[in-house]
């Protein structure tokens, strides 16, 4: 089973089990001061109570692209979750982008995928994890209830980390600075990390271990997320269930 990259989510871990943190970058969709109760409410996840919800993890360079000779490398991977529990749907989508030094080219690699409930039964459709002659292969599967329940509980819990924080008095330890719209503590040397509320309800943490790489938790669209299987997708699996028979 194919979960996020661990140098994003166990990097922040680390980050805060030693209580740093750093200036974030503020985006327009940040909401920037919570009260006590929304500060609780919003660093806490329960999976029994969420419907749906999109779960993201980033890594990226603190540099810029247009750098990326300079200092020799670039990249950045990008992985989304969204979840619909109410009507068994995940669906997941990776993206890769790297510098390649020996012809200064940048190239992409993207792969998606979906679980979900169809015909009384559970199916996987992937894409992209297969490369044959250049061109993304689909890969279609019949899988179990236990592992599209084991699936999304495990994404869920990459995200147990925010309760760390989630009682009132842990608030006081953080300073919020409204030009970042973020809520930080002190900074060690290039080790560093930050929280921001989301206008969605969600939150996201930043945080680096060094200084020219930046990872990124999110949970964002709690209960607010919708997902929709392709026709494509259940052509795919259709073809499959035939074959099979």
């Amino acid at each position: 089973m194919k979960l996020f990259k661990k140098v994003a989510v166990f990097g922040i871990a680390a980050c805060f089990a030693i209580g740093v943190a750093a200036l974030a970058a503020c985006e327009d969709k940040d909401t920037g001061e919570v009260t006590d109760a929304q500060w609780t409410e919003r660093l806490t996840i329960n999976l029994d109570s969420v419907k749906s919800g999109t779960f993201t993890t980033k890594s990226y360079p603190t540099y810029s692209k247009e750098q990326a000779a300079e200092y020799g490398e670039w990249s950045t991977h990008t992985q989304t979750v969204a979840i619909d529990l109410v009507n068994n749907i995940l669906h997941e989508v990776t993206e890769e982008e790297k510098y390649d030094s020996g012809d200064g080219t940048f190239t992409t690699e993207k792969s998606e995928e979906y679980l979900f409930s169809y015909n009384n039964a559970y199916y996987s459709w992937r894409k992209g994890y297969i490369i044959e002659n250049g061109e993304p292969q689909v890969e279609v599967s019949a899988i179990t209830k236990s592992s599209f329940i084991n699936r999304t509980e495990a994404t869920a819990n990459e995200f147990t980390i925010f309760q760390i924080y989630s009682q009132p008095q842990y608030k006081s330890q953080f300073t919020y600075d409204e030009a970042t719209k973020s809520y930080i503590l002190a900074q060690y040397g290039t080790v560093a990390a930050s929280l921001q509320f989301l206008e969605d309800g969600g939150v996201r943490y930043i945080a680096s271990g060094t200084s020219l790489l930046k990872s990124e938790i999110e949970y964002s669209q709690i209960d607010k997320t919708v997902i929709g299987v392709p026709a494509s997708v259940r052509a795919d699996v259709d073809a499959y269930i035939a074959a099979q028979q």
